[in-house]
């Protein structure tokens, strides 16, 4: 995980949390938003609960039910090329995830810093 893609990745999922919240707050006022901290505290929710979902639930992942004739199918060459497509998949995944939890630590930061300060 280089660090110049961590922070490119910080500032522009931070830029399109705080748009996507600052959307919903203006067209619905659903959120109640009174003080920059609480855009920064929703920005942060944003950004960890995709974290959390994303790593509950990676993409790929099979929720279903698994066939047992799919596997009688398959030789032990597919499966192992299938094995290692899956540690990828998850190991980008543990990578996006983690990624969104350093998103968040600017808003975090602002959220305690506020507090304190007040």
């Amino acid at each position: 995980m280089e660090l110049g893609s961590t922070i490119k990745f910080a500032l522009f999922g931070n830029t399109i949390a705080l748009a996507i919240i600052f959307a919903i707050e203006s067209s619905t006022s659903f959120f109640g938003i009174k003080y920059p901290s609480d855009y920064a505290f929703f920005v942060l929710m944003l950004l960890w609960g995709s974290a959390a979902l994303l790593y509950m639930y990676p993409p790929g992942s099979s929720g279903g039910l698994t066939s047992e004739t799919g596997s009688t199918l398959e030789t032990p060459v597919e499966t192992e090329e299938a094995l290692d497509v899956d540690e990828k998949r998850f190991d980008a995944n543990t990578i996006t995830c983690l990624k969104l939890l350093v998103s968040g630590a600017p808003a975090l930061l602002f959220c305690i810093v506020n507090h304190f300060i007040k």
